[in-house]
Protein backbone atom coordinates (compact mmCIF):
# COMPACT_ATOMS: atom_id res chain seq x y z
CA UNK A 1 0.00 0.00 0.00
CA UNK A 2 3.17 2.36 0.92
CA UNK A 3 4.57 1.35 -2.59
CA UNK A 4 1.16 2.39 -4.12
CA UNK A 5 1.09 5.79 -2.52
CA UNK A 6 4.72 6.57 -2.97
CA UNK A 7 4.24 6.11 -6.62
CA UNK A 8 1.49 8.49 -7.01
CA UNK A 9 2.91 10.86 -5.12
CA UNK A 10 6.12 10.56 -7.83
CA UNK A 11 3.39 10.60 -10.85
CA UNK A 12 1.54 13.56 -9.30
CA UNK A 13 4.83 15.33 -8.12
CA UNK A 14 5.89 14.90 -12.08
CA UNK A 15 2.81 16.17 -13.54
CA UNK A 16 2.51 19.27 -11.44
CA UNK A 17 6.63 20.00 -12.78
CA UNK A 18 5.59 19.15 -16.27
CA UNK A 19 2.23 21.48 -15.82
CA UNK A 20 4.29 24.24 -14.50
CA UNK A 21 7.20 24.15 -16.85
CA UNK A 22 4.95 24.06 -20.06
CA UNK A 23 2.79 26.92 -18.53
CA UNK A 24 5.71 28.79 -17.88
CA UNK A 25 6.80 28.02 -21.96
CA UNK A 26 3.49 29.15 -22.56
CA UNK A 27 4.22 32.72 -21.75
CA UNK A 28 5.67 34.94 -24.60
CA UNK A 29 8.13 37.66 -23.70
CA UNK A 30 6.97 41.37 -24.27
CA UNK A 31 8.82 43.77 -26.33
CA UNK A 32 10.07 46.59 -25.29
CA UNK A 33 10.23 49.96 -27.39
CA UNK A 34 13.82 49.64 -26.76
CA UNK A 35 13.63 46.58 -28.52
CA UNK A 36 11.02 47.59 -31.98
CA UNK A 37 13.83 48.35 -33.80
CA UNK A 38 15.72 44.95 -33.15
CA UNK A 39 12.43 43.01 -33.17
CA UNK A 40 10.89 45.15 -35.61
CA UNK A 41 6.93 44.18 -35.53
CA UNK A 42 4.10 43.68 -37.56
CA UNK A 43 1.59 47.12 -37.10
CA UNK A 44 -1.85 47.50 -37.10
CA UNK A 45 -3.87 50.16 -36.62
CA UNK A 46 -5.99 50.10 -33.47
CA UNK A 47 -9.26 52.43 -34.13
CA UNK A 48 -10.64 50.34 -30.80
CA UNK A 49 -12.71 52.61 -28.29
CA UNK A 50 -10.32 55.28 -27.42
CA UNK A 51 -10.97 57.75 -30.09
CA UNK A 52 -14.86 57.87 -29.05
CA UNK A 53 -13.95 57.32 -24.85
CA UNK A 54 -10.80 58.88 -23.87
CA UNK A 55 -9.42 61.42 -26.60
CA UNK A 56 -10.68 64.61 -27.81
CA UNK A 57 -11.52 64.76 -31.47
CA UNK A 58 -14.01 67.77 -32.08
CA UNK A 59 -13.59 70.55 -34.13
CA UNK A 60 -9.59 69.95 -33.98
CA UNK A 61 -7.82 72.98 -34.80
CA UNK A 62 -5.23 75.00 -32.08
CA UNK A 63 -7.53 76.94 -30.48
CA UNK A 64 -9.63 73.98 -29.46
CA UNK A 65 -6.77 72.10 -28.69
CA UNK A 66 -5.45 74.44 -26.08
CA UNK A 67 -8.80 74.73 -24.87
CA UNK A 68 -9.16 71.28 -24.13
CA UNK A 69 -5.83 70.40 -23.04
CA UNK A 70 -4.43 71.52 -19.12
CA UNK A 71 -0.99 72.13 -20.62
CA UNK A 72 0.84 72.13 -23.54
CA UNK A 73 4.34 71.73 -23.42
CA UNK A 74 7.95 71.18 -25.68
CA UNK A 75 9.25 67.93 -23.97
CA UNK A 76 12.39 66.05 -24.53
CA UNK A 77 11.86 62.09 -24.03
CA UNK A 78 14.15 60.49 -21.37
CA UNK A 79 13.14 56.92 -21.14
CA UNK A 80 11.77 53.74 -22.73
CA UNK A 81 9.15 53.70 -20.12
CA UNK A 82 7.27 50.95 -18.63
CA UNK A 83 3.85 49.58 -20.02
CA UNK A 84 1.00 49.93 -17.81
CA UNK A 85 -2.05 48.54 -18.89
CA UNK A 86 -2.54 49.48 -22.30
CA UNK A 87 -0.49 52.36 -22.08
CA UNK A 88 3.67 52.86 -21.42
CA UNK A 89 4.51 55.73 -18.77
CA UNK A 90 7.69 58.15 -20.13
CA UNK A 91 9.77 60.46 -18.14
CA UNK A 92 10.05 63.92 -20.05
CA UNK A 93 12.06 67.18 -18.74
CA UNK A 94 10.57 70.50 -20.06
CA UNK A 95 11.86 72.32 -22.36
CA UNK A 96 9.05 75.10 -22.62
CA UNK A 97 6.01 75.93 -21.44
CA UNK A 98 3.02 76.97 -23.72
CA UNK A 99 0.06 76.42 -21.49
CA UNK A 100 0.44 75.31 -17.87
CA UNK A 101 0.68 77.29 -14.91
CA UNK A 102 1.79 74.24 -12.48
CA UNK A 103 4.33 73.01 -14.65
CA UNK A 104 7.75 74.68 -14.33
CA UNK A 105 10.76 75.14 -17.28
CA UNK A 106 13.51 72.02 -16.81
CA UNK A 107 11.45 69.67 -14.26
CA UNK A 108 10.52 66.19 -15.14
CA UNK A 109 6.81 65.10 -16.05
CA UNK A 110 5.63 61.71 -16.81
CA UNK A 111 3.16 60.49 -19.80
CA UNK A 112 0.69 57.97 -20.08
CA UNK A 113 1.42 57.22 -24.02
CA UNK A 114 -0.99 56.06 -25.93
CA UNK A 115 0.46 52.96 -27.02
CA UNK A 116 1.80 49.25 -25.87
CA UNK A 117 3.17 46.25 -26.51
CA UNK A 118 1.55 43.06 -27.65
CA UNK A 119 3.16 39.84 -26.94
CA UNK A 120 2.43 38.47 -30.47
CA UNK A 121 4.67 40.70 -32.18
CA UNK A 122 2.43 43.13 -32.82
CA UNK A 123 2.74 46.79 -33.15
CA UNK A 124 -0.64 48.30 -32.48
CA UNK A 125 -0.93 51.90 -33.94
CA UNK A 126 -3.38 53.69 -31.46
CA UNK A 127 -6.14 56.13 -33.50
CA UNK A 128 -2.48 56.02 -35.59
CA UNK A 129 -0.23 57.45 -32.38
CA UNK A 130 3.72 56.26 -32.72
CA UNK A 131 5.41 56.38 -29.76
CA UNK A 132 7.78 59.38 -29.27
CA UNK A 133 11.92 58.30 -29.42
CA UNK A 134 14.56 58.95 -26.83
CA UNK A 135 15.72 62.78 -26.63
CA UNK A 136 13.77 63.70 -29.67
CA UNK A 137 11.84 67.00 -28.70
CA UNK A 138 8.00 66.95 -28.96
CA UNK A 139 5.37 69.40 -28.31
CA UNK A 140 2.45 67.52 -26.76
CA UNK A 141 -1.09 68.45 -25.45
CA UNK A 142 -1.94 66.88 -22.58
CA UNK A 143 -4.55 66.12 -19.87
CA UNK A 144 -3.84 66.14 -16.13
CA UNK A 145 -4.54 62.46 -14.33
CA UNK A 146 -6.72 62.78 -11.17
CA UNK A 147 -4.39 61.46 -9.04
CA UNK A 148 -3.30 61.85 -5.33
CA UNK A 149 -0.83 64.73 -4.19
CA UNK A 150 0.30 62.06 -1.94
CA UNK A 151 1.19 59.46 -5.03
CA UNK A 152 4.43 59.04 -5.94
CA UNK A 153 5.76 61.52 -8.38
CA UNK A 154 5.63 59.27 -11.51
CA UNK A 155 1.62 59.19 -10.75
CA UNK A 156 0.67 62.26 -8.98
CA UNK A 157 2.99 64.38 -11.57
CA UNK A 158 1.32 62.63 -14.88
CA UNK A 159 -0.10 63.56 -18.00
CA UNK A 160 -1.92 61.61 -20.94
CA UNK A 161 -2.46 63.30 -24.48
CA UNK A 162 -5.54 65.58 -25.46
CA UNK A 163 -5.91 63.45 -28.62
CA UNK A 164 -4.19 60.79 -29.69
CA UNK A 165 -4.10 61.73 -33.37
CA UNK A 166 -3.20 65.46 -33.01
CA UNK A 167 -1.59 65.59 -29.62
CA UNK A 168 1.86 65.36 -30.53
CA UNK A 169 4.13 67.39 -32.91
CA UNK A 170 7.84 67.34 -34.07
CA UNK A 171 9.00 70.97 -35.45
CA UNK A 172 9.57 70.55 -39.28
CA UNK A 173 8.05 67.25 -39.03
CA UNK A 174 5.06 67.33 -41.35
CA UNK A 175 3.02 64.45 -42.63
CA UNK A 176 1.55 62.56 -45.22
CA UNK A 177 -1.22 60.20 -46.30
CA UNK A 178 0.01 57.09 -45.07
CA UNK A 179 -2.24 53.02 -45.60
CA UNK A 180 -1.19 50.94 -42.82
CA UNK A 181 -1.16 47.90 -45.23
CA UNK A 182 -0.79 43.53 -44.84
CA UNK A 183 2.60 42.81 -43.94
CA UNK A 184 3.71 46.55 -43.12
CA UNK A 185 6.00 46.57 -40.18
CA UNK A 186 7.23 49.20 -37.78
CA UNK A 187 10.52 50.15 -39.35
CA UNK A 188 8.29 51.01 -42.54
CA UNK A 189 6.52 53.76 -40.18
CA UNK A 190 9.51 54.58 -37.68
CA UNK A 191 9.48 58.18 -38.78
CA UNK A 192 6.10 59.43 -39.06
CA UNK A 193 4.83 61.43 -35.65
CA UNK A 194 1.22 59.64 -36.39
CA UNK A 195 -0.42 57.69 -39.30
CA UNK A 196 -2.68 59.94 -40.65
CA UNK A 197 -5.18 57.93 -42.86
CA UNK A 198 -6.91 60.57 -45.33
CA UNK A 199 -6.03 64.01 -46.98
CA UNK A 200 -8.59 65.81 -44.38
CA UNK A 201 -6.30 64.51 -41.23
CA UNK A 202 -3.29 65.41 -43.13
CA UNK A 203 -4.30 68.90 -43.70
CA UNK A 204 -5.84 69.41 -40.48
CA UNK A 205 -2.47 68.10 -38.58
CA UNK A 206 -0.16 69.83 -40.60
CA UNK A 207 -2.10 73.19 -40.24
CA UNK A 208 -2.13 73.10 -36.38
CA UNK A 209 1.66 72.36 -37.07
CA UNK A 210 2.14 75.18 -38.62
CA UNK A 211 0.40 77.56 -36.43
CA UNK A 212 2.32 75.74 -33.11
CA UNK A 213 5.70 76.66 -35.32
CA UNK A 214 4.48 80.36 -34.80
CA UNK A 215 4.08 80.77 -31.02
Amino acid sequence: MKKIILVLISLSTCFMVGFAGYSKSSYLPMIGLKDLNSNNPEVSYDAGPYKQYYYYNDSMDLDSLMNHSDAVVEVSCLNYGKQTAYSILRNCKVKRIIKGENIKKETHIYIYEPTYMDPYNVYPLVNGYINMKIHHTYILFLKKVNAPSSAPSMYSNAYYLTSAQYGKYSQGHYEQTTQINEGCRYKDIQNHETILVDDKSVTLYNRILKSLEQL
